[in-house]
């Protein structure tokens, strides 16, 4: 008989943890040598892209594209008890996601469908504090994958990758004070 072991996709480190998305449905919290817990999670079917906010001790997780793609939801999960809370509705795909430590916002690229008919182009901001969407904002791009945040220059970069059918060369650049956004071009698939 042949065993499987779960499917580790993604780390992130903070101060006193470990956090561990683990395919097909769950996240560990580890201190290094030890798993703290495993937390299921019933919004999404996999987990894929981690986000940790110190601030409010939650971590945000995406479901990428294990099963599909017609996800809408992040699942949040309460750091101090383990738990998971009620997932939040975005855009269609939410991939990547990265939290601003400043202004307490988490910003989710939304990668759209599979086919081409089925653009997001997005990307949801939520609150840290209340777990609501507060925006989207519209790019002219197809395919947000990932995203990185400068919290000194309030700028936050989103790759796009150009999604299922066509090659994307371009990173957006959004201005966190305004949402104005600007593009540069890279070479293909930018990850």
């Amino acid at each position: 008989m042949k065993t499987t072991r779960p499917t580790k996709r993604a780390l992130v480190l903070t101060a006193s943890l470990l956090f561990t998305a683990i395919l097909p449905s769950r996240t560990a919290a580890s201190d290094g040598a030890t798993v703290i817990a495993t937390v299921d999670l019933g919004a999404n079917e996999t987990a894929f892209a981690l986000a940790v906010n110190s601030r409010t001790n939650k971590t945000y997780v995406t479901p990428g594209f294990e099963l599909g793609c017609d996800s809408q939801f992040v699942s949040v999960i309460d750091d101090r008890t383990n738990t998971e809370l009620a997932p939040i509705k975005v855009g269609l795909s939410p991939f990547g996601l990265a939290v601003h430590p400043k202004t307490n916002q988490i910003y989710v690229a939304n990668a759209g469908g599979c086919t081409e008919n089925e653009p997001s182009n997005t990307v949801s901001v939520i609150d840290g504090n209340t777990d609501l969407v507060v925006k989207t904002i519209a790019l002219d791009g197809l395919g947000p994958a990932f995203v990185a945040i400068n919290p000194k220059t309030n700028k936050i970069y989103v790759t796009l990758s150009g999604g299922c059918c066509i090659d994307g060369n371009t990173v957006a650049v959004i201005d966190g004070s305004t949402d104005s956004v600007h593009y540069i071009a890279v070479d293909l698939n930018p990850f």
